[in-house]
């Protein structure tokens, strides 16, 4: 249980998927503030206490065309992601996870997470209308590393760093957030697929190779010339030939800076 300035309790959410409760009744969605390919993260506030999170709800369904494989795929994707949440839940440089809920109105997955007011460090450079100085990024990446740190401990991969997927608080703190496709280091199947966002990619991992936590450090390294640059290297390609790029004529800083 994390502080907050309110000293309202923060309620204790259920960590199982199929909580007869239905999370509509619970919460009320403010607006969307964030939007990606595993779902919608919302402003919410908890009804009862008042508190504001974020809620990020997935319909595992949607693109399966009612084929039972790929409902199951995904909701074991939902799965995994939940306990990687879980057992990294004591980092203060790492969103907080407090629970899940299922929904049978609407048969979606509800995670109920920690609200960063000032959103990404993506948002913050829109807000800024400018990029980050060298200063600002370094301090970013100073807690970024905390909270990679304690995953990489854990055997954990993040394989989703960039800009958009670091948060800011109001207390002033960067959190690792959005774990949709994390995975263990044991886990040698997921190991070799080609996870994430192209620009941010290691060349490891766009050639299927067995990567491990250092394809995290590649992703690191491009946020940070995206924060000062504005955008990551290769950003005027499409997916395909920035992958094709990276994996024959990586970036390198001096050839950017």
């Amino acid at each position: 249980m994390i502080e907050n300035k309110t000293n309202i309790q923060i309620p204790k959410f259920s960590d199982v998927l199929s909580v007869p409760s239905n999370p509509e009744d619970l919460f009320t969605l403010l607006y969307p503030v964030g939007n990606g390919g595993f779902g919608t993260v919302y402003k919410a506030m908890h009804n009862s206490s008042k508190q504001i999170f974020a809620i990020k709800i997935i319909d595992y369904t949607k693109g399966c065309n009612n084929d039972k494989n790929n409902i199951s795929f995904n909701y074991k994707s939902i799965i995994q992601e939940t306990s990687i949440m879980k057992l990294i839940n004591e980092s203060n440089y790492i969103i907080k996870y407090y629970g899940s809920y299922y929904s049978h109105r609407s048969n979606t997955i509800w995670l109920i997470l920690e609200y960063c007011s000032s959103g990404s460090a993506v948002d913050l450079m829109l807000s800024m209308e400018r990029t980050l100085s060298e200063v600002e990024v370094s301090t970013i990446m100073k807690m970024v590393l905390k909270g990679l740190i304690h995953m990489h401990k854990l055997n954990l991969i993040h394989r989703d760093i960039k800009g958009a997927n670091i948060m800011l608080s109001e207390d002033g703190y960067a959190k690792l957030g959005d774990f949709g496709i994390g995975i263990q280091m044991t886990d040698d199947e997921y190991r070799t697929s080609k996870k994430g966002s192209p620009h941010w990619m290691s060349p490891q991992v766009i050639l299927n190779k067995n990567y491990d936590t250092k394809t995290d450090i590649w992703s690191l390294g491009i946020t940070c010339l995206e924060l000062v640059e504005g955008e990551p290297p290769f950003a005027d390609l499409n997916p395909d030939e920035v992958m094709e790029q990276i994996a024959n004529n990586p970036p390198k800083a001096e050839d950017i800076i």
